[in-house]
């Protein structure tokens, strides 16, 4: 479906050269959108997300025991318009989220 994925097992020194190094390559294959994959207990998660929101990243979701048994942070990137008003969410807990991102993704 031409998306990408981006998995931190472990946020290291190199965070940057890494993260950009990965995204670049992505980029390259033309995706439509990328998810990037941090460890929530990882102490370079802010870096990451300071890194990440730089490059048009915004929340997409939590990921609990998603890898390896740990919980994860999701963020994604699109090089595609995505009408998040058109989407069919029938609870209101799903509506108040898909606003919330909508809300990320404008900030960005």
């Amino acid at each position: 479906r031409k998306n990408g994925q981006i998995i931190f097992k472990k946020i290291g020194f190199d965070v940057e050269r890494a993260f950009s190094y990965a995204l670049g390559d992505l980029l390259q294959s033309s995706v439509y959108g990328v998810q990037l994959w941090a460890q929530m207990s990882d102490p370079g998660l802010e870096d990451l997300v300071r890194l990440a929101k730089e490059r048009r990243f915004f929340f997409c979701g939590l990921g609990p025991a998603f890898l390896n048994g740990e919980d994860v942070l999701i963020l994604q990137m699109l090089n595609c318009d995505v009408a998040i008003e058109k989407l069919q969410l029938f609870s209101q807990q799903t509506i108040d989220l898909a606003r919330f991102i909508a809300q990320d993704q404008l900030e960005i």
